[in-house]
C-alpha cells in the first residue's frame, strides 16, 4: 500500500462537517476506495477502556505511588508506549470528560503531599 501523499500537500483541509473525511475538496466520494471496512472494525480490540469509574480506578492505581507522582516528568516519557506506559495514561480520559481536572489535580496534589522528602519534586512545565 502506497502511503506517499506528496502530491497532496497543503491541499489536506480539515472536514467542515463532522461526516466529511479530510481529503482534497478536489476528489469526490465515488473515486476514493477504502482501505477497510465495517467487518474490519469489528474485531478491533480497545487500548484505552472508557468511563468514569475505569479512570478513576487508573487515576487511584497512579496515586498510590506518590514518589512517581511528585517526580512526573513529561518529558522523561515515552508516549508511544502500550505495554509498559510510561505515563499516568490519564489523558484519554481527561481529553473527552470521563476525569474532571479538579478530581485529577486534588488526587495528584494529595499524592504529591504523601511523597517522602527524599523524592525529587518535578517543577513545571515539565510535570
Amino acid at each position: 500500500l502506497d502511503q506517499d501523499h506528496a502530491q497532496y500537500d497543503g491541499d489536506m483541509l480539515p472536514p467542515r462537517s463532522p461526516l466529511q473525511l479530510p481529503w482534497p475538496r478536489s476528489v469526490p466520494k465515488r473515486d476514493v476506495t477504502p482501505i477497510w471496512g465495517p467487518e474490519d472494525c469489528k474485531k478491533l480490540t480497545p487500548i484505552v477502556r472508557g468511563g468514569e469509574s475505569q479512570a478513576l480506578s487508573v487515576l487511584r492505581e497512579t496515586t498510590k505511588r506518590p514518589a512517581y507522582v511528585a517526580s512526573f516528568e513529561k518529558p522523561k516519557t515515552s508516549c508511544t508506549s502500550t505495554t509498559d506506559a510510561s505515563t499516568t495514561t490519564l489523558s484519554p480520559y481527561m481529553s473527552v470528560g470521563c476525569l474532571s481536572p479538579r478530581t485529577f489535580w486534588h488526587a495528584i496534589s494529595e499524592a504529591t503531599s504523601r511523597a517522602p522528602a527524599s523524592a525529587s519534586k518535578s517543577k513545571p512545565p515539565v510535570s
